[in-house]
């Protein structure tokens, strides 16, 4: 079966053996860059980042993908899904867009990112890196001019009825 057997057992056969040793040829180490870890959108608004995913270890990690952290209901795209092989040193940018509800509330929000990989039969995880969004309020433009407009008309409504007060 998988279980080793022992030494002693070995050495009870009298037959001749090789005892091996396995070293490792290097270690897998995944980073998530990203250029700016705040962003803003407005309400309405999908979220876009590009972000890069960096081999900082000695031997090349496989089958990598991102996986986000999203607030709750939020849903993901990720593009490519999956990255074949990453070389030691090598970058590889992805496209992440997060979608939030179409009633989601003014505030911030914090979206993780993370890679997860393999180097042979071991699984190799970055360290997660968290981007803050605000999601504001969407202006209303004609609201806010229509605002202004009555305000200057009661500013000359005011100005005009002072002079005609004060040449009485």
């Amino acid at each position: 079966g998988d279980d080793p057997v022992p030494e002693d057992e070995v050495k009870a056969l009298n037959a001749n053996y090789v005892k091996l040793e396995l070293i490792p040829k290097g270690i897998g180490k995944l980073e998530v860059l990203v250029s700016n870890t705040y962003r803003e959108i407005q309400v309405g608004e999908e979220l876009r980042v590009r972000v890069e995913f960096l081999n900082r270890g000695s031997v090349a990690v496989q089958n990598i993908k991102a996986v986000l952290d999203l607030p709750y209901q939020w849903e993901e795209e990720v593009d490519p899904a999956l990255i074949k092989r990453l070389e030691p040193d090598e970058r590889i940018p992805l496209d992440l867009v997060a979608r939030p509800p179409g009633d989601i509330a003014v505030g911030n929000y914090e979206l993780g990112v993370e890679a997860q990989g393999q180097v042979g039969n071991e699984n190799i995880e970055s360290l997660e890196k968290n981007l803050t969004i605000h999601v504001g309020a969407s202006s209303n433009i004609a609201g806010n001019a229509i605002l202004i407009g009555i305000l200057v008309l009661l500013v000359l409504g005011i100005g005009i009825a002072s002079v005609r007060i004060s040449r009485r």
